[in-house]
């Protein structure tokens, strides 16, 4: 079963989950986006923010509301 206020990075290759979610929305997240050089991560939600997260190490480095 899935958590649709967690972000989940998959392995294209195997159809896994690469280590534990990203947390921290409080609602549905509509919308999620690379940037081009893949070092972060942007996760927007019906909870009125965007969160921008370093994929590699999980953090979270910025809420926008």
């Amino acid at each position: 079963p899935g958590d649709e206020r967690a972000v989940r990075l998959w392995d294209v290759e195997t159809c896994k989950a690469i280590g534990e979610p990203l947390l921290g929305h409080d609602a549905l997240i509509t919308w999620v986006a690379f940037s081009p050089d893949g070092r972060h991560l942007a996760s927007a939600s019906q909870d009125g923010t965007v969160r921008i997260w370093d994929p590699t190490t999980r953090s979270e480095l910025r809420i926008l509301a």
